[in-house]
Order: C-alpha cells, then structure tokens, then sequence
C-alpha cells in the first residue's frame, strides 16, 4: 500500500474516477476503498462538456449519489480532445476541479520511458494501483483497444508493450482485405477451421494466446525474473482469463484504482 496516502484519508473519502478510453468510458465511485458504483459507456469523441456531465448527473443520479457527497475527483484520458471535455464538465457537476493523470501528479513514482510526458495516463494509473496493492514486480495486462502490459519494479513504471487489441485486430483485418467481412468473436473448438469466419476467430483469438505467450516469457527474460504476477483488467480480460496460463489475477476496476490514488494524493 502506499504509504504516503493517510489511512484516514482512504477511509473516509468519497472519490469519483474517470477513465477515458478509445472505445469506452469507465467511471467508478469508492466509498472508502471499496468501489460502490461503477458503469462503463460508449466514449463519443465528439462528445460536449455539457453532454459528458449530463450524462455523469445522470447515472449519479439513480444510484442516488449526491454530487455534494464526493470529496476527491480525478480523471484519466486517452483521447486528447476530451481532456477538456470532462475536465470541464466534472467541474460544473462537483464544484472542484479534478485531477487530470498526467507524468506530472503520479504521486513521485520514477517513470522508466524516454518521454515521460507521451505515457499514456492510464498506463501510469494501472502501475500505480499494482503498487497500491503490494506488489514490487508485477505486469499489468489491460485488454482494451489496444493492449499494453506494463511493468511495476524497483517501485515504479519499468517499461511496457503496445500491441493492438482484438477488436481493433478484426477491424485492420476486415477493412484491409476485400473478401473478410466482419465476425462474432467467440472462441473455435478448433484452431484449425473450416470456413473463413471460424477462421479469423480462431487467428485474433487463439493468435493473440500466442502472442502473450511469447511476450510474458520475453518480459521475463528480460528482467531477469523467474515469475511475473500478471493483473488483468480491460473489456477482453474476463472472457480470456480462463484460456491464459498468465493471468494471476482478474481486476476489473484496476485503472480506476489508480485513478483513485492520484485523487487521493491532491493536494488542497
């Protein structure tokens, strides 16, 4: 656990924490450590700020979740042109503004990457939380539109890997070759198919086993570990979790605990 955030202060907050991802959106209320709420909707690229806070107001609103009563907000964003967006619209709901993830606010942790300030906020946030759990090596799997699996050692962000994700595999496939039309992914009995949708399934789905496969055993290698604990997290973790010797840990709301940390960590 990181130590430099108060017990009291954990205990008795009430945070809001965004993730603003490619494809969804992720928003968490904690009460204390627990997450009490949390909902995941489409990201709209040209979304308003007026539009984001209805939106928030609203699923606020029938979990019955006074504005009023959040103490801490912050927000991670991966699409540049809505920072402002929910930064703005946060600020109307809360009467405070929130924290925006950045290299800058991360609470101190050393950031192992060439240009700290092109690290992906929630890159940052999963390395946070893995800390706040009580790891001191560990590899963040987060399964999203694109997957990155980041490294926490020696008490920071030690490096990554950027891959597509399976959704966006599909799409590069079905845009890019004239005869591919788009397929389910659901997973084959069989690696080897017998028709053209089966087999695209099986090539992203049981492909993708490969690749990680191969990545977690360089990552390894590299860092000169026997074993690497891995937490998953993202919207392709849970349904890959059972086919994946690597994952350790399924954790839903990763991102969003890191996001909490930085909320946690303002200062007045």
């Amino acid at each position: 656990m990181i130590e430099s955030i108060p017990a009291e202060l954990r205990k008795n907050s009430v945070v809001l924490a965004v993730d603003v991802g490619n494809t969804h959106t992720v928003i968490g209320v904690f009460r204390g450590e627990e997450v009490t709420e949390s909902w995941r909707v489409t990201t709209h690229a040209e979304a308003t700020s007026d539009e984001a806070l209805m939106r928030i107001g609203e699923l606020l609103s029938r979990s019955e979740i006074p504005a009023r009563s959040i103490t801490h907000a912050a927000l991670s964003s991966v699409v540049p042109g809505l920072d402002r967006v929910w930064a703005k619209a946060l600020s109307k709901l809360l009467g405070f503004a929130p924290q925006i993830v950045s290299s800058e606010n991360c609470l101190g942790i050393p950031l192992r990457y060439d240009s700290a300030k092109t690290l992906g906020a929630d890159r940052i946030c999963n390395v946070l939380a893995l800390l706040d759990m009580g790891y001191e090596c560990a590899a963040a799997l987060d399964l999203g539109t694109a997957t990155t699996i980041d490294i926490l050692k020696d008490g920071g962000f030690h490096g990554g890997v950027i891959l597509p994700g399976m959704t966006a595999s599909l799409h590069a496939l079905t845009t890019s070759a004239a005869m591919l039309s788009p397929v389910t992914l659901t997973w084959t009995e069989k690696v080897v198919s017998t028709n053209t949708a089966d087999a695209m399934r099986a090539g992203i789905l049981h492909g993708f086993l490969g690749q990680l496969d191969w990545l977690m055993n360089a990552i390894r290698e590299e860092l000169g570990v026997g074993e690497i604990p891995v937490v998953a997290t993202g919207g392709w973790s849970e349904s890959l979790g059972g086919k994946s010797h690597w994952f350790d840990l399924y954790e839903p709301h990763l991102t969003v605990k890191g996001i909490r940390l930085v909320a946690l960590a303002a200062k007045d």
